[in-house]
């Protein structure tokens, strides 16, 4: 009983013995086994015989074998009846699910345990002081097994049905190759995440101050406003960035100021407009 409170208190379950199980154990046990009880004067032969057969049944994933002191039975004689027994169905069945059982032990009692914990551990039977300890000792292994699954549940590097448009981001790369480029313009780069399905704010790319205002109207406020200049990577650098524009008016007017300022501070040569993208950042506008 204390080692099924223990067993149910830290999440395990006792397991429910087949039919087949049953008849076998009414034949070799007495008539109140139930729970598997072999009595107190249970000879190593009754050991043997009522693991034997539990360990035939696929519905029981482990077995606790317990002994408690008496004056009507040796310790040490139940335990290398368990040894036994294991030996022999690991002989019979190498590998198989009778042989490769978890079966552990607690041998309660001091100086009588002691010869069977030696024996138990000379075997690599795990044996225990207590029930509660063993169960303890089990339960740690569940948990150990349960984690080492969760680790090797790792995710697909993609989903089975995704298919990239690996030509769309090759063309996409190959093309500022071609110019001598080591970076993508804004057109490339959405191309190639697009590609691979990467989702993206709404972007225009525009001619003029006017265009980006209009852009503006069309996909929504707030928008983000980039100067287009393809010799030059860090637009910010030139005054050609504004962010969270909330009006096609704000828009245009800071289309005007981008083109002003990078006239004065850089050559403008290769200036093909501007790029108006939904803006999606704006912590005052989080809703």
């Amino acid at each position: 009983m204390l080692a099924t409170d223990a067993l149910v208190a830290r999440g395990g379950r006792l397991a429910a013995l087949s039919s087949d199980t049953v008849a076998p154990l009414d034949r070799v046990l007495p008539r109140t086994w139930n729970p598997i009880d072999v009595m107190g004067d249970a000879p190593g032969q009754r050991y043997a015989d009522a693991l034997s057969i539990l360990l035939r049944d696929r519905n029981v994933d482990a077995i606790l074998v317990l002994n408690c002191p008496t004056g009507l039975t040796l310790p040490g004689e139940a335990a290398r009846a368990v040894i036994d027994t294991l030996a022999a169905a690991r002989a019979e069945a190498p590998g198989e699910h009778s042989g490769g059982r978890n079966v552990f032990t607690a041998w309660l009692g001091e100086h009588s345990a002691a010869e069977a914990r030696h024996l138990f551990v000379t075997a690599r039977i795990p044996t225990y002081d207590t029930p509660d300890s063993a169960v303890r000792g089990f339960m740690h292994r569940v948990q150990h097994r349960r984690n080492q699954e969760l680790l090797m549940e790792t995710p697909a590097a993609r989903p089975a049905d995704f298919a990239p448009d690996i030509a769309r981001a090759h063309n996409a790369i190959t093309s500022a190759l071609s110019v001598g480029r080591t970076w993508l313009e804004m057109a490339e780069l959405n191309a190639a995440l697009d590609a691979y399905g990467v989702p993206l704010p709404t972007t225009r790319l525009v001619a003029d101050a006017e265009g980006a205002a209009a852009a503006a109207a069309e996909i929504g406020h707030p928008v983000a406003l980039k100067i287009r200049l393809p010799n030059l990577t860090h637009k910010g650098d030139v005054g050609g960035v504004a962010l969270d524009l909330d009006a096609p008016d704000r828009v245009r007017s800071e289309a005007r100021s981008m083109l002003t300022a990078s006239r004065a501070s850089a050559p403008t040569r290769g200036l093909t407009g501007f790029s108006c993208s939904r803006w999606l950042s704006s912590p005052a506008r989080s809703n």
